[in-house]
């Protein structure tokens, strides 16, 4: 079975109470390294905000963070009153529907929400209630990338190991700079991240996780079952699968999908467990 964040708090020390957050920061579940670098830079730019994972990370993202991420103000959704929650900011995604038990808070009146996103050659449509200077999105190679030129912009400090996670989330979702989407901007942050004290041997231990067998045969089953649809004049590769059981990494095998289909746009779909994961 997949493993939702430990029950601990990074940065916070947790009273036998819920905790009083106002301002939650969270992404998309079954969470990359670009998802976990967005958020971590969204806790830069919101000091007094959390970050809360309302769904599993992926195996080698919870492996660092149970490991080197001591220090970063996660806090396990169990933990907060969500009642006390007067700001949702959303990365590296910006449809409800793929954080969780989060998504009820989008839209009230109560919660200013406000949505952190690169994937703006998708077009989405910002909702009504979110201020235009809350809707913040980019055309990046990675959400990380993103992060990162605007804290830069506003001079902001950023330590050896956020460096590390933007290296990571910008290597990631950009297969190392080679995927067709990749831009100028994603590799000045990259070289930026470096320049900053990025741990080559971090980003070399996480960057490259083998697949379980599990994980290599739903993989070429996706393979098998890609097929591609021409929207607006790009082409969306799709994929819709039904696998029996479990299986962790869901946007590890999206990404490792587009590398060997080159493909620059893809839509993910998997049925597991009664549950729908769409990457």
């Amino acid at each position: 079975m997949g493993e939702d964040v430990p029950l601990y708090t990074r940065g916070v020390t947790a009273p036998p109470s819920l905790l009083e957050v106002p301002t939650v920061i969270t992404t998309h579940q079954n969470a990359d390294f670009d998802a976990l670098a967005a958020a971590v830079g969204a806790s830069l730019l919101y000091p007094e905000g959390r970050i809360v994972f309302a769904g599993s990370l992926n195996p080698n993202v919870r492996e660092f963070v149970s490991l080197h991420g001591e220090t970063l103000p996660i806090v396990n959704l169990r933990l907060v009153d969500q009642s006390k929650i007067r700001r949702l900011v959303v990365v590296d995604t910006c449809d409800p529907e793929r954080i969780g038990e989060l998504g009820r808070l989008w839209g009230r009146p109560d919660i200013e929400t406000i949505v952190f996103d690169h994937h703006e050659a998708e077009q989405p449509e910002r909702p009504p209630f979110v201020k235009p200077d809350n809707w913040v999105l980019s055309a990046d190679g990675a959400q990380a990338t993103s992060m990162l030129y605007i804290l830069h912009e506003r001079g902001l400090e950023i330590g050896r190991l956020e460096a590390t996670i933007f290296a990571l989330g910008i290597h990631e979702d950009t297969g190392s700079l080679t995927y067709p989407r990749t831009t100028i901007r994603d590799a000045e942050m990259l070289a930026l991240a470096m320049r900053l004290g990025a741990s080559q041997a971090l980003i070399e231990r996480y960057l490259h996780s083998a697949l379980s067998r599990e994980q290599r045969e739903v993989l070429m089953q996706m393979v098998d079952a890609v097929r591609v649809e021409r929207v607006r004049g790009m082409d969306i590769h799709v994929v819709a699968l039904n696998v029996a059981g479990y299986v962790d990494g869901l946007s590890v095998l999206a990404h490792k999908l587009m590398e060997l289909i080159n493909a620059e746009v893809l839509l993910q779909a998997v049925s597991m467990e009664d549950r729908v994961f769409v990457t």
